[in-house]
């Protein structure tokens, strides 16, 4: 499967999971370009972009940006988490193991 398309995948499963808590606000961040354009793209076509537009357009409000693939470390261990062990969790209070370093990493950041 092509890199965009199991972007616009994992984009359609995290909104899907607002509705399911129905989370008021949600900000995608990816590191795929051409998602990120189709998805802020109000004209764009296409089943499943439809279907996250249709998802997110419910929250109270609702953000896709872009970020540099090195800002993106926490996603790809988990994909590769997931991959590796054939898993589909979402993770609500404590995050997995696997990027515990990396969230400790970013703390100081966010308080900045």
């Amino acid at each position: 499967m092509e890199p965009a398309k199991v972007e616009l995948l994992a984009c359609t499963r995290a909104a899907q999971l607002a509705d399911e808590v129905n989370a008021a606000h949600i900000h995608i961040k990816m590191d795929c370009k051409e998602i990120v354009r189709k998805l802020q793209n109000l004209s764009w076509q296409g089943p499943l972009v439809q279907d996250v537009k249709h998802l997110m357009e419910a929250r109270q409000s609702w953000k896709v940006s872009w970020v540099r693939r090195s800002a993106n470390v926490a996603d790809h261990r988990l994909a590769r988490e997931g991959v590796m062990n054939n898993l589909c969790k979402v993770w609500l209070h404590q995050p997995p193991d696997c990027i515990h370093d990396v969230i400790a990493a970013e703390i100081p950041a966010f308080y900045e």
